[in-house]
């Protein structure tokens, strides 16, 4: 099962007590799919419980029962899958929700009567037509939608709301996206699914995580590769030095460094300074080994 699907079977066991909150779920699962004006009611899914709360949802807002017709087709996997497609309802109640639904306007002083009803509005908008990244692969919440009027009201509403939507069109159907991770975050909470809203945090931290360690381990590999760098450099000129009978001549004190970095190749600066008889700095230990590579390369 996808991400999005858990979700949808998720969110449509949620308890919806109030009638207003019933009708703005059924609203929002057809908004997006049809015109409202006297068409036959469009409305297919995948997903077993949606439709079993679209039956509910309608039987509870206009007192009759409505049935799917059960069919199969291809995911996108390629691996056959269920697939619900409303039948037609009837004449009455297809025209009782043709005209219940019928505003131009999504908030519908006739449906939104508390301040729940727009998140269960936006639930069965999400039910019915969005899909969302599992989000150890990204972040990616969209909505298809049947025309675009609705789309760029339906994109204002969002946007009003504080879900910044994008518009784009998918094989000639106009579509919402919405991809920063905080925002999908959000929806998911305001739609009632928590757990959804949860999982993309910590598949965030999880990422930036895992970002941390990379740059961490790309900055010690090229602090590595630079210090191993500089350590050949350092011995190449001692040993240059000893060959030509000039590292007798140099302070006891540079003898001492060049002596210890010949015995210790990989050792770093600290390590190199823990290692000298007296108390000697990192810094002291770099400056030393630098005035050995000058003294060897001066006399070249």
């Amino acid at each position: 099962m996808s991400f999005s699907s858990e979700i949808k079977t998720s969110v449509s066991a949620v308890n919806i007590k109030r009638p207003c909150c019933r009708a703005s779920v059924l609203y929002g699962m057809l908004y997006s799919l049809n015109e409202f004006k006297g068409s036959p009611l469009n409305f297919s899914t995948d997903n077993e419980s949606v439709a079993t709360l679209f039956t509910a949802m309608t039987k509870s807002v206009f007192g009759t029962k409505v049935s799917f017709t059960v069919g199969e087709r291809l995911s996108r996997m390629k691996e056959a899958q269920n697939f619900y497609r409303l039948d037609y309802p009837g004449l009455e109640i297809m025209t009782q929700i043709n005209e219940k639904f019928a505003s131009q306007q999504i908030v519908n002083e006739e449906i939104f009567k508390c301040e729940a009803c727009a998140g269960a509005f936006m639930r069965g908008l999400f039910l019915a037509s969005g899909s969302v990244t599992d989000p150890s692969h990204g972040y990616h919440l969209e909505f298809s939608v049947s025309n675009d009027k609705k789309c760029f009201a339906l994109m204002e509403y969002l946007n009003e709301n504080g879900f910044p939507a994008r518009r784009t069109v998918r094989r000639g159907v106009p579509s919402l996206y919405i991809k920063e991770s905080e925002s999908i975050e959000d929806f998911m909470t305001f739609i009632g699914a928590a757990q959804a809203s949860l999982t993309i945090m910590n598949a965030k931290i999880m990422r930036d995580i895992r970002n941390n360690v990379n740059r961490r381990m790309n900055c010690d590999s090229a602090n590595l590769y630079k210090t191993t760098g500089a350590a050949t450099h350092q011995i190449h000129a001692i040993k240059h030095l000893m060959d030509t009978g000039r590292f007798e001549f140099m302070p006891d004190q540079l003898k001492e460094t060049a002596k210890i970095r010949l015995e210790n190749p990989q050792a770093s600066l600290e390590e190199l300074a823990s290692l000298h008889e007296g108390y000697i700095s990192k810094s002291g230990v770099s400056h030393r080994l630098a005035k050995i590579v000058d003294f060897d390369d001066s006399k070249k």
